[in-house]
């Protein structure tokens, strides 16, 4: 699309480029014409067009769509031109009519002001600007357009090489749809690390790089982001032996006790997709190091409980989780972590320390279950004042999920989930903390505890179908362009594991993926399809129609396959099944 508009004054020196344009001078455009009246050229290497001139005191605005968000940088060759002419580009993650209009006002917040300015020279120009960001539409501004020149935008694409190996086709498109979001989604927030998004600050967080990590494995089976990342964390030590959710960082706000106990999670997910114990052996001071602050006085009451420390940001999740007193989400999630950890230990031959951890994790089981599972309701509650009363919050859905599958109670885990996890995954109405699309995959892991598969398989549709016209998985399950957040956000690109899991019941069950489990949810399953996984020792392939499926089991690998009632154990193969 395209338009003219008034310049308005100070645009030459402005301050930010982004807020000149975005106040009143993209109001004064009246109308925008579609590209029909645009001619223009699609060649290998860029997009090809003339731009003619405007009227003294105007700008014509030009909004070029690359058909997905995409991470790279942009750059223009500009011909005939006079030397005085000025272009500034602005870059959108989305644009649901492909307008830019209703933008942020000027001086929301500058982590969105993403613009950059060319001043031509005389006859023939050309830039690449240097900025690496995310980008679906560009919007040129031309100013002091006296005649008509001859433009070629160029995007260069910047992202890590995966190969992504990984297939998930089947005759549902929708499914299909969904899994190359998240696909693209994952490519798209991987660069010389992890990163949240591409689009905005483009940080290597830490609880957003435990979930893209996985998609990687499903997606790619490369670990070398995840090991880069690793020691990336690593290598920032903070006074109180915790680490920064984000790396590089040097802000004591980014400090997220939650965070540091998802770091030494990643090192247990390294070795379990690799088999590999060296970076736990490289680390395993610094993990000593993060459980001691969880055992100091500041982090720790006397009634053994995990408290809140203010000098610190505890995340836990986009959600109205209780900051104060004894949450209850913090002291799961550290059981959580100490019993992967207890699995590191033992894996390592470690057994007189795993022997001592595995004691402890029992002992904190008891605690936990004590002070916060309220037994009227069978729910765990949010937490406990430092008075040790029950918090008057109601009982969150990540409490729930975390007990389940932590084993905690186990006796009520149908109660927390008909009270909590199936409202939820149903849609309905709740009062009670509920997971964004992130930690979404905290949840899932639960129910697939639960056998609740048709619940799960239905919700990933409702809550990721409508982010497919967007080009990424959202940070939220809401999105719109008057806010600050990210619709290419890897975090929430985990139906790419889930749907492998919950639909072809492929789940590993040992290091390196040498044992997995193969249970086809027959009910579930689209009318064909295939899934490839590209494990360590090489492609796990399961393909079926209406009437056989068949399995490629790579080298070294044993699958404990289970179909219409039965078991058996496959080796390394080729196998086929008849479909009744």
């Amino acid at each position: 699309v395209h338009g003219e508009g008034g310049m308005e004054s100070g645009w030459c020196d402005c301050f930010n480029i982004a807020w000149q344009w975005g106040g009143k001078e993209v109001e004064s455009i009246k109308e925008w014409h579609s590209g029909e009246t645009l001619p223009s050229k699609t060649l290998s290497d860029g997009l090809e067009f003339n731009v003619k001139p405007t009227t003294d005191g105007n700008f014509r605005a030009i909004t070029i769509n690359l058909g997905a968000i995409e991470i790279g940088s942009f750059g223009l060759e500009v011909s005939d031109c006079n030397g005085d002419e000025i272009i500034d580009c602005h870059y959108f993650q989305y644009l649901e009519d492909g307008i830019p209009q209703d933008l942020l006002p000027v001086g929301n917040n500058g982590l969105i002001a993403l613009a950059t300015r060319l001043r031509t020279a005389e006859g023939y120009c050309r830039r690449m600007f240097y900025q690496i960001q995310g980008a679906k539409f560009i919007t040129l501004v031309f100013r002091n357009l006296t005649k008509e020149i001859g433009v070629k935008a160029v995007w260069r694409t910047a992202e890590y090489p995966f190969e992504m190996r990984g297939k998930f086709e089947t005759s549902d498109k929708a499914l299909n749809d969904i899994h190359d979001l998240c696909r693209h989604t994952q490519q798209i927030c991987s660069s010389d690390a992890y990163i949240d998004t591409p689009w905005r600050e483009q940080g290597q967080w830490w609880g957003d790089a435990r979930i893209q990590a996985k998609n990687t494995f499903y997606l790619d089976g490369d670990s070398r982001l995840l090991r880069r990342g690793i020691y990336s964390i690593a290598g920032q030590e903070t006074e109180n032996g915790l680490t920064y959710g984000i790396a590089p960082c040097c802000s004591g706000g980014c400090i997220l006790p939650d965070f540091s106990l998802t770091w030494i999670l990643t090192i247990f997910d390294h070795y379990w997709q690799t088999g590999e114990l060296d970076v736990f052996h490289d680390q395993h001071e610094r993990i000593k190091q993060i459980f001691a602050y969880f055992d100091s006085p500041e982090a720790c009451g006397k009634n053994g409980l995990l408290k809140y420390d203010s000098r610190f940001w505890l995340f836990e999740d986009w959600a109205t989780l209780p900051k104060r007193g004894y949450p209850t989400f913090l002291n799961l999630w550290h059981l959580y972590t100490l019993q992967y950890y207890e699995k590191l230990l033992y894996a390592a031959g470690l057994d007189i320390e795993a022997d001592f951890i595995s004691k402890k994790c029992a002992k904190r089981k008891l605690l936990l279950e004590q002070f916060f599972f309220d037994e009227k309701q069978e729910l765990f509650v949010s937490g406990r004042e430092l008075n040790e009363s029950f918090m008057p919050e109601p009982p969150s859905l990540h409490d729930q999920v975390l007990a389940i599958l932590i084993d905690l109670k186990t006796d009520s885990h149908k109660i927390m989930a008909k009270k909590r996890l199936l409202p939820f995954l149903q849609g309905e109405k709740t009062d009670y903390a509920v997971p964004t699309s992130f930690w979404c995959t905290y949840l899932f892991d639960a129910a697939r505890k639960l056998e609740f598969n048709q619940e799960v398989m239905e919700f990933i549709r409702s809550g990721w179908e409508k982010m497919i016209p967007s080009g990424g998985t959202w940070e939220h399950f809401i999105w719109n362009r008057n806010d600050l957040q990210s619709c290419c956000h890897a975090w929430s690109a985990h139906p790419a594991t889930h749907l492998v899991d919950f639909l072809g019941g492929i789940r590993q069950t040992a290091p390196e993926w040498r044992k997995l489990e193969c249970a086809p949810n027959l009910k579930n399953l689209p009318k064909k399809g295939k899934i490839l996984l590209p494990l360590p020792l090489g492609d796990f392939i399961m393909e079926w129609n209406d009437a056989c499926l068949r399995l490629d089991v790579p080298a070294s690998t044993d699958v404990l396959f289970k179909l219409a009632g039965t078991e058996q154990i496959l080796n390394s193969g080729k196998y086929t099944f008849a479909l009744e």
